[in-house]
């Protein structure tokens, strides 16, 4: 099973929802992974 934690995700957190926010295509990339393996396990069951 595939665990996510509530703050993961892609981007520096210290930035997240703020005027300079920003995100690295390789950060965004994983992140984009990672919810295709989880969805993966859950609709594979």
């Amino acid at each position: 099973m595939v665990w996510v934690e509530r703050d993961s995700g892609p981007g520096i957190l210290d930035l997240a929802h703020k005027p300079d926010e920003y995100v690295g295509v390789e950060d965004m990339m994983q992140s984009a992974q990672v919810m295709v393996l989880a969805l993966h396990e859950l609709l594979a069951g």
